[in-house]
């Protein structure tokens, strides 16, 4: 019984743990970036992007990898992992010329 118990309390733990894991994933629509990982989404406007970085920070994101990107928004930012980074930045400055892009 206390086995059952124990795992009653420690699955949905578990899940929620590796939930982002299961679920990341970027979406870019013509005005908007779409970062969904686990049961957040977070919404930006590709207007109020200024700036793309390259970062291998270890800080909590919804990025998969340490090889990172960092975005800069109206004073926030976003880290991601995208797979095809080269396709990524295409992408992104096709819709939204002015974002500055830094290659490392």
């Amino acid at each position: 019984m206390r086995n059952i118990l124990l795992m009653v309390i420690l699955l949905p733990f578990a899940a929620l743990m590796l939930m982002p894991f299961f679920g990341t994933k970027y979406t870019l629509t013509d005005s908007q970036l779409y970062v969904d990982s686990g049961l957040s989404t977070q919404t930006i406007e590709l207007a109020d992007i200024i700036h793309i970085t390259p970062t291998r920070s270890m800080t909590s994101a919804p990025a998969l990898s340490l090889d990172r990107l960092k975005i800069e928004y109206r004073n926030k930012e976003v880290l991601i992992s995208p797979k095809d980074r080269a396709s990524f930045y295409q992408e992104i400055q096709a819709r939204n010329p002015k974002i500055v892009i830094e290659k490392k």
